[in-house]
């Protein structure tokens, strides 16, 4: 790495907006990794398919390993993250990847808001009671329920977020929300077709929102064959020339699952490949994050835009909405 990319990510804010659970919270070596990585918040997934009570308990976990490990800290709020970042320290955010946990009563968000958690995916992959998830037969659309839950969340403080999400209930989702809306951890369909990446028309509505997209170093959403680094910036790229850098940010989501995981999701294998899963050369794993800047300045682009897709754009939405 040289000194110029070097400089510009030890001073960056650098959000990850797709951190997948370890056992069921991180784990030693991986907290290690994104300190290696300079992660600053790692908006951990603590939720899927799961029950309120399922939840609860996953938070709990959580919870427990910030009493005991001062390496972490909990942010709820935008000040935290600058927090983190001063004192050295892995930021930690609550992301739901499904809304399940709400079950079939909203006034559940105000509780998860004040257990801390600040995004909720709408669906994951599948059909719940908000609407369509992306590998779903059918793309009806928003729930009344699902509308009712963004315009509760926008009232709360909480972002919405579209990732696994079915086309036409994010293109909906995008016109109810009042608040800018993200998708955590997706990729461009024009340059990798599958149904986990965004149409056109669907990053063009989310810059509309003033939204944000994480861009996603699952290997099947990046490249059909060998996938590297240099694939993946293609998906930058291809989002920045549409719409602008001011819309792009980081979800990598390094998951690995077992098969028994794989089919208790219930995956799409034309769109899931099965596991175990060989992510992009030079950006395989959490670790390698300082490779992305590396990659970025190569391309031509500014250091501040390079701090904003870092970080400092998914900032911006937590700015807006976060109460």
């Amino acid at each position: 790495m040289n000194q110029i990319s070097s400089r510009i990510h030890e001073s960056a804010v650098v959000v990850n907006h797709a951190c997948p659970l370890v056992n069921p919270v991180m784990d030693d070596a991986y907290v290690e990794k994104l300190r290696a990585g300079g992660i600053t918040l790692a908006m951990s997934s603590v939720a899927h398919n799961h029950s309120f009570r399922e939840a609860v308990d996953r938070i709990t976990a959580f919870y427990r390993r910030f009493e005991r490990d001062s390496r972490l800290l909990h942010v709820t709020r935008v000040q935290d993250i600058f927090r983190a970042k001063k004192e050295g320290r892995i930021g930690v955010g609550f992301h739901f990847q499904n809304s399940r946990p709400v079950e079939h009563d909203l006034a559940l968000l105000e509780v998860f808001y004040r257990l801390g958690v600040r995004v909720i995916q709408l669906t994951y992959n599948e059909k719940n009671l908000v609407g369509d998830g992306c590998t779903e037969l059918t793309d009806c659309g928003l729930s009344q329920f699902g509308k009712d839950m963004i315009q509760r969340m926008n009232a709360l403080g909480m972002v919405v977020d579209l990732s696994h999400v079915g086309h036409k209930t994010s293109m909906e989702a995008m016109e109810v929300s009042k608040a800018p809306v993200i998708f955590s951890h997706s990729n461009a369909d024009s340059v990798c077709p599958s149904k986990r990446n965004l149409k056109d028309e669907q990053i063009k509505a989310l810059a509309e929102n003033r939204g944000v997209i994480g861009i996603n170093a699952f290997p099947a959403f990046v490249k059909k064959v060998d996938p590297t680094l240099k694939d993946l910036l293609d998906h930058v790229d291809f989002i920045a020339d549409l719409v602008g850098p001011d819309h792009v940010g980081i979800g990598f989501d390094f998951a690995q699952e077992s098969i028994e995981e794989y089919h208790a999701f219930g995956y799409d294998p034309e769109t899931y490949p099965l596991p175990p899963w060989t992510y992009p050369q030079d950006i395989d794993d959490i670790s390698k994050t300082p490779n992305l800047t590396e990659g970025l300045s190569e391309r031509g682009y500014t250091e501040r835009n390079i701090k904003k897709i870092l970080g400092e754009n998914f900032i911006r939405i937590f700015k807006k909405v976060w109460k």
